[in-house]
Parts: structure tokens; C-alpha cells; sequence
């Protein structure tokens, strides 16, 4: 398969609810005034994980996982895990993805796909869910996908294994 060949379908997308969770007393005293005002909106910090994982011969998982948190009373607080899942169908996909060591090897143009429209429903479903709350105005921020592609694809870590592949600041 070449970089200009690639047979891929949708085939779903779906929040993982077990691991989606919004902290609403969190948030409110990380982002409102009053007696528990204690950290400045703009010192809430986005961070973004990914996971590739195979379902068949010709099936692709990728799940993606956006954290918000602050920093109160120099703990870090978790204020929304949000995960998803986007299912995709490749047919022959043998040719174009290697698994070894338990590591799945993806060439970075099938990636950039993968984790472009990954990411796409991951930003749209959260502000879905974030929709009035004070997170509402803290939007996932701009993502350099060749960043990240470039970074799973030269990294030493697996990106079969959930790690942060992005962190943010608002500011």
C-alpha cells in the first residue's frame, strides 16, 4: 500500500464511559470566585494521551484521552478525564501495519489520518460535554498533529501503551 492508496472507513466513535469522569466541585473551585477561589483559570493545564490497538485483521482502535487539571493547594487536581474511541476499518492492513514485541508500527501517513480524525471527535465530543460548565471556556487547544506523529514514530516509548504525548497551558 502506498502513501496515496489507503482504503479506510469510520466505523465508530463512541465516548469510553468508564473511563470519561467530570469533577463539578473540582472545577468550581479551581475556576469560580468566592471562599474557594484558589487558582487562577488560566492555570489550567490540557494533557492529551493516545493508545493504538488492533480488533481483527482489518480494524484499528484508537482512544484518546484529554485530562484537565490545576494546581490547589499544591496538589494536582484532576478536574475531567474525557476518553474516546475511534474504530477504523482498514482493509488489508496487514501491508501497512506491523506488530511486534507487542508494539504496533504504523507508517505516519496511515497515523496522521488516524490521529486527525481522532482527535477531530475528540475535541467536538468534549465541548459537548463540557457544554455549561466552566470548562466550556477552555476549548481543546490547537494540536500540531506532525508533532505528534513524529514523536510516536521516533520516540522511544510504544505508542501501543497510553503515555501523555502533549501538554498544555492556558495563559
Amino acid at each position: 500500500m502506498n502513501n496515496s492508496e489507503i482504503d479506510i472507513r469510520i466505523a465508530g466513535v463512541r465516548e469510553v464511559p468508564g473511563r470519561s469522569r467530570i469533577d463539578r466541585l473540582e472545577i468550581m473551585r479551581c475556576t469560580h470566585g468566592g471562599i474557594f477561589r484558589t487558582v487562577r483559570p488560566e492555570e489550567i493545564t490540557v494533557g492529551l494521551s493516545v493508545r493504538f490497538d488492533t480488533k481483527g485483521s482489518d480494524m484499528l482502535s484508537v482512544t484518546a484521552t484529554a485530562t484537565y487539571s490545576c494546581i490547589r493547594s499544591m496538589v494536582k487536581r484532576r478536574l475531567l478525564d474525557y476518553t474516546v474511541e475511534t474504530l477504523f476499518e482498514i482493509p488489508g492492513m496487514d501491508a501497512s501495519i506491523t506488530m511486534a514485541d507487542n508494539r504496533i508500527d504504523i507508517p505516519p501517513h496511515l497515523m496522521t489520518l488516524l490521529l486527525s480524525a481522532t482527535i477531530g471527535a475528540l475535541r467536538g465530543m468534549l465541548a459537548m460535554r463540557t457544554s455549561g460548565t466552566a470548562l466550556a471556556d477552555y476549548p481543546l487547544p490547537l494540536i500540531n498533529i506532525s508533532t505528534l506523529v513524529s514523536r510516536l514514530t521516533y520516540g522511544t516509548e510504544s505508542p501501543r501503551n497510553p503515555f501523555p504525548i502533549a501538554n498544555f497551558v492556558y495563559n
